[in-house]
Order: C-alpha cells, then sequence, then structure tokens
C-alpha cells in the first residue's frame, strides 16, 4: 500500500452510515492512563508531539480509569493548549472500560471538557474501550451522551466504536439520534481495532493496545536495552519490533501504545507485572526521555 504524504488529509468512506470521515491523523499516541501522568511526562510528549510533520496527532485515554485524579481531563487540556496553533488535536475519550451494555461514566466532567475545548481541538468520545457490546447497545449509549451535552451540540463531536478484535461485525452505530421529537447528527462516526495488525482491516483506526511494540534501541534502566521478552502483555505470542510495526502500519492511521503510558514500569525502569501495578509516574518515568525518543522514532523523526 502507498504510503499516505503527512501532510496530506486523509478521506475515508463510511460505508455503514453512508457518510464521509474527516481528514484524520496518520499517527497518535494511546495512553489509556494518561490522566495519572506527572507534568514532566506530559511536557514531554508536547515536546515530541510539536516536531512531528503531520499536521494533525491523535491522543487518547480513559479518563475514569483508576481515576484518583480529581481533575483527569488536566493533561488532555495542557497537551491541547501545547500544541494550539501548532498541530490539529484529535482528543479522544474512552468513558468506559471494556464494559458490555449501554453505561457511560463521568459525562459531567466530559461535558465540561467538550464545552470549553470543542474549538480548540476535534473531541471524539468513544462509551467505552473494546466496548464488547452490539450496535444497539453503543445507540443507547450514543444517545446518552448526546442527551447529556445536548442535541445542538454534538455536531462537533466524533462518535467512535472501539469493538472487541474478533468481532466480525463491522456495524457502526447510527450516526443521528433523536430527542424530543427532533433529529441531531454526530460529525461522524469511526471504528477503532485494537490487537493484531491483522485486525486493522476494516476499521478507521487501529491501536496495539496490549500487543507489545519493543524498540531494541531503548536503554530500559542502566545499560539493558528493550527486547521482546521484557514484557508479557494480554496477548503474550504477538510482539512487534518498532521497525516491523511500523513498516506494517505505513498507511495505516495507527496509535502507538506501550506499557509505560500505562504504569506498567517500576521507579528503576524496569517492566513490571500486571499484579505489581503501583499507577506511579515515578518522577517522569510513564514517558521519560527515552519513551520520547521511541515515539520519535515511531514518528520517524530519528
Amino acid at each position: 500500500m502507498k504510503k499516505f504524504v503527512v501532510a496530506t488529509l486523509i478521506v475515508l468512506t463510511i460505508v455503514g452510515n453512508g457518510i464521509l470521515a474527516l481528514g484524520a491523523p496518520t499517527k497518535g499516541v494511546q495512553a489509556v492512563l494518561l490522566h495519572r501522568w506527572g507534568p514532566t511526562s506530559t511536557s514531554n510528549l508536547v515536546q515530541v508531539l510539536r516536531n512531528t510533520a503531520d499536521p494533525e496527532v491523535e491522543v487518547s485515554f480513559a479518563p475514569n480509569v483508576a481515576a484518583s485524579a480529581a481533575d483527569p481531563y488536566k493533561n488532555m487540556r495542557n497537551i491541547i493548549d501545547g500544541l494550539l496553533g501548532q498541530k490539529r488535536v484529535y482528543a479522544v475519550v474512552y468513558l468506559n472500560f471494556h464494559a458490555t451494555g449501554s453505561s457511560v461514566n463521568g459525562l459531567d466532567k466530559f461535558r465540561a471538557f467538550f464545552g470549553a475545548y470543542k474549538d480548540k481541538a476535534q473531541i471524539v468520545v468513544s462509551p467505552s474501550l473494546e466496548d464488547f457490546a452490539t450496535v444497539s447497545e453503543i445507540n443507547v449509549a450514543a444517545r446518552n451522551i448526546a442527551l447529556n451535552l445536548g442535541g445542538g451540540s454534538i455536531g462537533k463531536l466524533i462518535l467512535r466504536r472501539s469493538p472487541d478484535p474478533t468481532n466480525l461485525d463491522q456495524l457502526r452505530p447510527s450516526r443521528t439520534v433523536s430527542i424530543n421529537g427532533s433529529s441531531y447528527s454526530f460529525k461522524s462516526v469511526e471504528l477503532e481495532k485494537h490487537g493484531v495488525i491483522g485486525n486493522a482491516s476494516g476499521a478507521n483506526v487501529y491501536s496495539n493496545d496490549g500487543v507489545f511494540v519493543y524498540d531494541p534501541e531503548m536503554l530500559l534502566f542502566g545499560a539493558t536495552r528493550e527486547l521482546a521478552s521484557m514484557f508479557s502483555s494480554v496477548n503474550t505470542s504477538t510482539k512487534y519490533s518498532l521497525s516491523t510495526f511500523r513498516s506494517r502500519t505505513s498507511g495505516i492511521r495507527t496509535s502507538l501504545w506501550r506499557p509505560a503510558y500505562n504504569m506498567y514500569r517500576d521507579c528503576d525502569g524496569r517492566y513490571m507485572a500486571r499484579t505489581s501495578r503501583t499507577f506511579s509516574d515515578c518522577n517522569g518515568k510513564a514517558f521519560d526521555v527515552e519513551e520520547a525518543k521511541v515515539l520519535r522514532r515511531f514518528f520517524g523523526l530519528l
């Protein structure tokens, strides 16, 4: 597949709705626990994103997961403000985490964020990360979101579904919702898929979420370099080197997930087992200098 020129906006057809998706970023970052990062990590990410050639970048997170932070949108606001006038930010918010059904969490805080930033960034909302729900259930969740924001506001909001990657049902929820007899439409509806690269087929955007992408050039701690054996993810059988991952996702809208983004590293920089997570930023190790280099290589900057 021919590689997209990063300065060109990509137009994708959404067959399920008979509409066109908007031009969207070619690369992005998926950090489910972004709201738990310290200011150093957030600043490091902003510095990398400023230097990309892409006119648009995507940053996605789940503010209601382990959300002890009083203001779970603070880091996302800082990222948008830090890139204002330089990049178009696609700010993706997962309101729930691996939930089944039509429940959505934290709508009051999301409404405040959307109201303040809908003209500064492209806000994208997904009822939940890897929703494992039927289309009809997602339609109910979409209507709940629209009711909370107000039907007149959702025209600036993109709705996204991120289903189980093994689910063959590629149908998207309805773009239009009915409120008190009036119809309102989301800006567009997108499909996001996770897992192994082969699961990207049929999606508007793909993330390796749960599948380890390792970078042999990264210094994990001391003189130890990152290897495939350093981390055991949900899918222990599939691991990609960064160079392979970049090559195989060329031309695919891709958000990179890394274990450090979800606090899977201790304060010495070593990867932790899932049962040992402390959800601590460890003085910036969630997204430290070495992680910044990895992301630069992902964007083709190094």
